[in-house]
């Protein structure tokens, strides 16, 4: 049973309020934003690692939301025309969040690139595949691996982990870098089953 909505109706995540529909900034240079090496989850622990552990690893990010919710973020972009990107149209880009909870504490993470040596496509039809009620590593044998995790979801919902899919798509137009992402996210009950998919993709937000 496949569920797709639009972002607004999105509740099991804070996650959908970094949907990065456009990161429009007007400076005409070849990149934008501070080019990073990717967070591994070998250098982090769930409910432990700490905001300001990312920061002192990461420096300052791009951008901050939700402070006033359950679910703080931060987030770090880079966008590098020189470089290639999957597809030859589009600008290379690579983006990693971080997500808290309201002790600063890390509850999930993902990484999300269109450069060609660490793409994290996927075909967002094959989400049409999940089916309520399989396991994880049906989800994988499906999707492939996940780019981001949730093993701490919001606690207002009744899910023990998420597993999330994002590919970004960012243009260059009139010195600004435009972008956009596909998304899927799998949800999973206490019993480490399917028990929710989102699907969102531009146009639905």
């Amino acid at each position: 049973m496949l569920i797709n909505k639009p972002v607004r109706q999105c509740a099991f995540l804070f996650i959908v309020a970094i949907a990065l529909i456009s990161c429009a900034i007007p400076i005409p240079t070849t990149s934008q934003g501070r080019d990073f090496n990717r967070i591994t989850e070998l250098q982090i622990q769930y409910g432990v690692t700490t905001k300001q552990d990312i920061l002192e690893l990461m420096g300052k990010p791009n951008m901050t939301t939700g402070e006033s919710t359950s679910r703080p973020s931060i987030t770090y972009m880079f966008f590098d025309r020189k470089a290639k990107a999957l597809s030859p149209d589009q600008v290379a880009s690579r983006l990693q969040s971080f997500y808290f909870d309201k002790s600063g504490k890390l509850t999930g993470m993902e990484y999300l690139s269109s450069f060609i040596d660490d793409s994290t496509y996927f075909d967002i039809n094959n989400a049409q595949k999940i089916k309520l009620g399989d396991t994880k590593s049906r989800v994988i044998e499906v999707m492939g691996l996940p780019s981001g995790e949730h093993p701490f979801p919001a606690p207002e919902g009744s899910f023990s982990y998420v597993m999330a899919y994002r590919y970004p798509v960012t243009h260059y137009v009139d010195m600004t870098y435009p972008n956009i992402t596909y998304n899927v996210f799998v949800a999973f009950n206490k019993s480490n089953r399917v028990a929710k998919v989102e699907v969102m993709k531009p146009g639905d937000y």
